[in-house]
C-alpha cells in the first residue's frame, strides 16, 4: 500500500475525495481503505481493496458501515456490535 499522499479533493466528482492513483478518476472507498485514498475498484486499487479486507480488524468479520434498525437501535444489524466499534 502507498504512504499517505494529500488529500485529492475533486469538484468534478461532487465534492468527493478522488483515488490517489495515477490516473484513475473514481471516488475513494474511504469505508475499506483507511491509510491513503483508493477507490478499490481501479486497477491497481484491487491490490489495494484485498490488502484492506485481509487486515481488517473488525467489527465483524468484513468491512462494512454500522446500520441499525428500527427494532434493535443501538446494534449493528450485520455485526450486532455497538456503533463506537465502527469507524465514521
Amino acid at each position: 500500500m502507498t504512504a499517505n499522499p494529500p488529500r485529492i479533493w475533486a469538484n468534478d466528482k461532487g465534492g468527493y475525495i478522488g483515488c490517489s492513483h495515477v490516473g484513475c478518476k473514481k471516488k475513494a472507498d474511504l469505508l475499506n481503505i483507511t491509510d491513503h485514498y483508493c477507490c478499490g475498484r481501479c486497477s491497481a486499487g484491487r491490490s489495494c481493496l484485498n490488502y484492506a479486507q485481509e487486515h481488517y480488524a473488525g467489527p465483524g468479520v468484513f468491512a462494512h458501515r454500522y446500520t441499525e434498525s428500527p427494532l434493535h437501535p443501538g446494534i449493528c444489524m450485520v455485526c450486532r456490535g455497538l456503533p463506537d466499534a465502527h469507524q465514521a
